[in-house]
């Protein structure tokens, strides 16, 4: 008993710990985010830059559908916002309203977690789509939750899924709570994944296969799990979720095997019938992000595999969100796809030092990058950049100028304000910790009122 004792004691002696992650890529990312738009900006090459802003402002504001002005730590939008942006729009003003809900009036847990402060006065467009297209203008500033590629216009935010951050930082809690007691050699050996696959069958190819990378990957999961059960366990969470493309051969790109076939043969056979609660992700070593089922873009599902101890292998693929610039391979991750997750797998089962670094290295993501602090800190700094290089600031912050800006005649004919139904955006807070719809949190649904 004592030698295999002293080869595992020598491993864990090897594994360091996580090197501090360098977030040095994220302000890089942001700072050409933002540059990309620098031609096209009226009050970089101004030498009058109050006026300048006065005149870019009248045309930047009021896009009904997707503006968001943040004013005296109130957050307000058109009822046209919360009906064009969907769920993800209403997720991301909650992100909004909780930390200014803090801020005016946290209760002592709240102030002591640090994760709300009074949120800088600005404007901005917001878009939903997990692609990142869709912007009003390119040549305007828009706040993207994610990017189908790097190269894509648009400044990345949160997506909106951490939604409060009250919430998360208790759920991120949680998690590590949970997952803490599970020791990792007894974990279940497989690469995990719950989801659902979708399909556009009812498209013609032209239309349907940009869409199904996702799908496909998703799929390709699910028939490694019928090829090597004892490496990969990837299922949806119903039969009726699990409806992936029917003809293997419409996209010429992504082919289906044997295994593919006998999952759109027999989806019931690859389906739980339960859904599977995020703490229960840490019965697992690797745990698999997969891309969107939509357009495979970014999935919410990574949110929090960061913090359940678990080994994160993420999926290949291009779709970057705003704290992806920090991420390492090797050190906070690893990257599959069909040809190597099982061979990642076995390789991770023979060598559990490099499991222990990369748990560790995951755990420094949840700790240091997607924390309420964190996140908070990063969508400050975003509003700060975002005012810095239009000069909001010498409109919004005056009330005085505002006020004076607003009657003008040019102003009122840009924003057209009698068609206008603005809304403060507020929240409710609860602070017992509640599970609902699958998910962990305090607060109720945020309602609007006329602003």
């Amino acid at each position: 008993m004592r030698a295999p004792l002293a080869v595992a004691l020598l491993l864990v002696a090897r594994a360091r710990p996580a090197a501090a992650l360098d977030k040095t890529p994220i302000f890089d990312e942001l700072n050409a985010s933002f540059a990309y738009y620098d031609p096209t900006n009226p009050v970089l090459a101004s030498a009058d830059r109050a006026a300048a802003a006065r005149s870019w402002l009248r045309g930047y504001l009021w896009n009904r559908s997707n503006t968001v002005l943040i004013l005296d730590n109130r957050v307000i939008v058109d009822g046209e916002f919360l009906r064009s942006t969907g769920d993800k729009g209403r997720r991301h003003l909650r992100f909004l309203s909780t930390l200014v809900y803090s801020s005016l009036g946290a209760s002592r847990k709240a102030t002591r977690r640090r994760v709300a402060r009074r949120l800088p006065n600005a404007v901005y467009h917001f878009n939903q789509l997990s692609t990142g297209e869709g912007c009003p203008d390119d040549r305007e500033p828009c706040l993207v939750i994610a990017k189908d590629r790097r190269s894509r216009p648009g400044v990345l935010v949160p997506n909106p899924y951490f939604g409060d951050m009250r919430d998360w930082h208790d759920f991120q809690s949680k998690l590590r709570k949970v997952g803490a007691p599970r020791k990792f050699v007894m974990r279940e050996r497989q690469a995990f994944w719950r989801g659902a696959i979708m399909n556009y069958d009812s498209e013609s190819p032209a239309d349907a296969c940009p869409k199904e990378s996702g799908n496909y990957a998703r799929l390709q999961a699910l028939a490694l799990t019928l090829a090597h059960p004892e490496a990969v366990n990837a299922r949806c969470v119903f039969a009726e979720a699990c409806r992936p493309r029917k003809n293997g051969s419409k996209c010429g790109s992504m082919p289906y095997d044997m295994y593919a076939d006998k999952v759109v043969r027999d989806p019931v056979a690859l389906s739980t019938g339960e859904f599977v609660y995020e703490p229960d992700y840490s019965r697992h070593k690797y745990v698999l992000n997969l891309p969107g089922s939509t357009f495979g873009g970014y999935s919410r599902n990574l949110n929090h595999l960061w913090a359940i101890g678990s080994v994160v292998m993420q999926w290949r693929n291009e779709a970057i969100e705003w704290y992806y610039p920090a991420l390492e391979e090797g050190q906070t991750h690893v990257t599959v796809d069909a040809s190597n997750l099982v061979e990642h797998v076995e390789a991770l089962e023979a060598a559990p030092a490099k499991s222990f670094a990369l748990r560790q290295g995951a755990s420094e993501v949840g700790k240091e990058l997607v924390c309420a602090q964190c996140i908070t800190d990063y969508f400050t700094k975003v509003l700060g950049a975002l005012r810095e290089r239009w000069a909001m600031h010498e409109v919004l912050d005056d009330p005085c100028v505002l006020r004076n800006f607003l009657r003008e005649p040019e102003t009122q004919e840009a924003l057209n304000c009698s068609q206008l139904n603005l809304v403060e955006i507020v929240s409710r807070y609860d602070d017992k910790l509640q599970s609902r719809s699958h998910s962990w949190h305090h607060s109720g649904a945020h309602p609007a009122r006329d602003a």
